[in-house]
């Protein structure tokens, strides 16, 4: 058994699991930050099983030139044209976003979260949109400085639509949660919802997330999730709908994949897994406070009730 010396503090802990080659870090997993190319590999395992677990995702050129609907303002299909193939390709509402963003914005000219908001950007020319379909190399990202997919924007299923709603904010009941995994396994008690400080409990639609994605991972060989370590966000709906919104891994650095591991209780339920995957021993003090959820408790206390207090 390997015994790892590291400080409990998550900077300190996240060199050794590096170190170690616990987690990876590499031009794989710098190419995952483009959510069209990590959409892609996956499908490649999946198939049309992924769309259970992840809404239905193209590149924008690719449907354009897949329903020959042009790549200019000058040869733009009439919008009637453009409305039918997006009907067609996508079962209910569409949404188009960037393939490699960290945040997710509003509704601006890079965000559309209908299809008819689309339809309004296709006929006044938005230049963004006008500029991806006009390019003449493949897009390169300037947040992991590859290319990737090759395209700046994708179009991708409403999940609220694919619930039965109009729009996300017409729901009854949903949660946006962060479900965080290692390899092939859901890191137990360490969920939560993206907009909220504490960790959700003794909610069905927690367990329901974890379930899913617990079964999203079992899908998945083993071997393609040999080092990962992900923050999965699901929209999870009262009526048990559930989809990935995003999967965020470390983009290819070795540094975080979820500001989430600032908390002991995430670095803990990792330190624990880990070690029970691993035949690695967090040693000494250091590994007590880990094991316990008690690593970086100093700056976690400081940043939550000293420096959030406003």
């Amino acid at each position: 058994m390997t015994s790892i010396q590291c400080r409990p503090v998550r900077n300190e802990w996240l060199k050794a699991l590096y170190r170690y080659e616990l987690v990876e870090a590499s031009e794989r997993t710098r190419k995952f930050a483009d959510k069209l190319y990590f959409y892609n590999i996956l499908q490649l395992s999946l198939e049309e099983k992924l769309n259970q677990f992840h809404p239905h995702t193209m590149g924008l050129t690719q449907f354009m030139r897949k329903y020959d609907l042009g790549t200019t303002a000058d040869t733009l299909a009439p919008i009637e044209k453009i409305e039918a193939a997006l009907r067609k390709e996508f079962a209910t509402q569409a949404i188009l976003k960037p393939t490699t963003v960290i945040n997710t914005g509003g509704e601006t000219g890079l965000y559309l979260f209908s299809t008819q908001s689309i339809l309004e950007a296709f006929a006044k020319r938005d230049q963004n949109l006008m500029t991806a379909l006009g390019r003449q190399m493949p897009f390169k990202s300037e947040l992991i400085d590859r290319v990737a997919s090759g395209e700046e924007f994708l179009l991708q299923e409403n999940i609220a639509a694919i619930a039965g709603y109009e729009a996300l904010d017409k729901a009854k009941q949903y949660q946006e949660i962060r479900i965080h995994t290692y390899e092939d396994q859901v890191l137990r008690g360490g969920s939560f919802s993206r907009w909220s400080e504490n960790e959700i409990k003794n909610h069905d639609m927690f367990y329901w997330a974890q379930d899913f994605v617990q079964e999203f991972l079992n899908t998945l060989p083993k071997d393609f999730l040999k080092g990962q370590a992900w923050g999965l966000d699901l929209l999870v709906f009262e009526n048990k709908v559930i989809r990935i919104l995003e999967i965020n891994t470390n983009r290819g650095e070795k540094g975080q994949w979820t500001g989430f591991l600032s908390r002991p209780q995430v670095m803990g339920a990792y330190t624990r897994m880990i070690e029970q995957k691993k035949d690695v021993r967090f040693a000494g003090f250091s590994g007590f406070l880990l094991r316990n959820n008690l690593g970086n408790i100093t700056k976690h206390l400081k940043k939550k009730y000293i420096e959030g207090i406003r």
